[in-house]
């Protein structure tokens, strides 16, 4: 098997991902809010106003609120699903990761998969580029900037690659050589 991608996750099991995933996003969430409020004390001081009050997050709706929340946060991060890893062998293309506790796999015969390649740029000019696989029971969305292996996805998916190299031959950046391999093949 040839593994395209695999997440920083990965090297915990399912249960482990169950606590410390949501733990450090909540962790996170309270770092930033204490940021927002020492930029926001920083900034009255420094225009010489008056420090803000923040006798309110002792009240008992504030408290229940905030835990609400938090638990809500945490209880979302660790129902949603976290993937492990994409990896093929040619013939099959495979996510395996974790829903809940659960390890989950799916597959992806790629004789009978469509394969396209989707390219989407956001307001802020972030460009996101992918290789969508899909069969009738199941899509797995590829990130290509995270690949670890461009010449097994150049192997499967000739044409969509050859598209995502062009994209990244018109926008001036590093084409992988794999991808450059394909090119010259089609140019030829």
């Amino acid at each position: 098997m040839i593994v395209l991608e695999e997440s920083i996750w990965s090297v915990l099991s399912c249960g482990s991902r169950m606590v410390m995933i949501p733990l450090f996003k909540l962790i996170g969430f309270i770092l930033l809010g204490i940021l927002f409020a020492y930029l926001h004390r920083l900034g009255n001081w420094i225009r010489g106003k008056e420090q803000p009050n923040y006798r309110w997050i002792k009240s008992p709706l504030a408290i229940v609120l905030g835990t609400s929340v938090f638990i809500g946060i945490g209880w979302t991060t660790a129902a949603s699903p976290s993937i492990t890893r994409f990896a093929t062998d040619g013939s099959i293309l495979i996510e395996t990761g974790c829903q809940m506790t659960e390890t989950y796999s799916k597959r992806i015969p790629l004789a009978e998969a469509s394969i396209t390649y989707r390219h989407t740029k956001s307001r802020r000019g972030n460009n996101a580029y992918s290789l969508v696989v899909k069969n009738r029971e199941h899509t797995i969305t590829l990130d290509l900037t995270r690949q670890l292996d461009y010449s097994a996805l150049a192997r499967i998916a000739p044409e969509p690659m050859i598209k995502f190299a062009k994209t990244l031959r018109e926008q001036r950046r590093d084409v992988p050589p794999p991808l450059l391999l394909l090119l010259k093949r089609q140019n030829t």
